[in-house]
């Protein structure tokens, strides 16, 4: 018996190994994946959540026997920025219908996260426990591999200048975390920035001292943000960044460290010794007060331009 149980344990892996060499469909794959798991192990029910190339979206779902409110809870638990970050390296989860709840991080090479599989049965001893593994470490290769070839075709999603996300990406990523918040009650905070004089750096200096400008300004904007954080190129002088998990007052204090800190008494060298003075205005708008994606860009707008228009009076009125 206990050959005959390893002969199908390794012929299932053939199989499985098989099926994700020539399978191009995930969704195949991940049916074929369960067929073998609860045939295996004494599993009632099962949960997969893949990440997507950004920290705390998930590009993927399948499921096993889970009702629509435990895949909220449990995703809501996954996505959380220290689950996400790694700072929180275990996730409590216990299904009432089930004698043992196990949830297992799926992880690729260097340990980054890949998912989160959440199983419900009862799994005996050791032996189930290898078995787990050993299946599981083939899917987390797969479904890495699968990320990969996603990274890829991101490429299209980025600004050639700055290298940073584009505006059609932005878009998907603010629909991505509205949904979020309808689904999962998970707030999200927009922050627009506008460079200011760039049309002034390009008439006394010439374009290439523009182009300078923008890079310096995209780069001390990307020192800033997380990673769960998309910051985006929306325009030529025009940026933004979607903060998850982030209300209106702490995008508010984000907004302040940026006026007072990051860009207090930055400059950009010139030639000959000069220096060429950088002012970003910045608006912001959280989902907690506006919940409608339209107002919601429309303040962050509203605030930014009337950040900009303040800066500009005031530069000439002390000229």
């Amino acid at each position: 018996e206990t050959i005959l149980r390893k002969s199908r344990i390794m012929t299932s892996l053939a199989d499985l190994g098989a099926m994700m060499q020539k399978e191009q469909d995930q969704s195949e794959v991940l049916e074929f994946f369960w067929d073998i798991f609860f045939d295996l192990v004494e599993i009632r029910k099962a949960l997969l959540l893949v990440n997507d190339i950004r920290a705390g979206t998930i590009w993927y779902t399948s499921e096993k026997g889970f009702s629509e409110d435990e895949i909220r809870e449990i995703s809501k638990k996954y996505l959380s920025r220290d689950v996400q970050n790694r700072q929180q390296e275990a996730l409590e989860i216990q299904l009432e219908d089930c004698h043992q709840t196990l949830p297992i991080f799926l992880k690729g090479k260097g340990s980054s996260l890949i998912g989160l599989l959440v199983l419900g049965g009862r799994f005996e001893g050791e032996e189930d426990m290898e078995l787990i593994d050993i299946f599981t470490e083939p899917l987390g290769a797969y479904l890495e591999n699968s990320l990969l070839s996603r990274k890829l075709e991101e490429k299209a999603n980025t600004d050639p200048m700055t290298g940073l996300y584009n505006r059609g990406y932005f878009d998907q990523a603010l629909h991505y975390e509205h949904k979020k918040f309808s689904t999962l009650g998970m707030n999200y905070a927009i922050v627009v920035a506008d460079v200011n004089m760039l049309k002034k750096a390009n008439d006394l200096y010439g374009h290439e001292a523009g182009d300078r400008l923008i890079r310096k300004v995209s780069k001390l904007l990307e020192d800033q943000v997380r990673n769960t954080d998309i910051l985006a190129r929306t325009g030529g002088d025009e940026f933004a960044i979607l903060l998850p998990e982030t209300d209106d007052h702490s995008a508010q204090c984000f907004v302040k460290r940026m006026e007072e800190e990051v860009f207090k008494a930055v400059f950009l060298a010139l030639r000959d010794g000069e220096q060429f003075p950088i002012k970003v205005s910045f608006g912001q708008a959280g989902s907690d007060l506006f919940s409608n994606v339209e107002e919601l860009l429309k303040e962050a707008d509203r605030q930014m331009y009337e950040a900009k228009e303040s800066y500009y009076q005031n530069m000439q009125k002390y000229r």
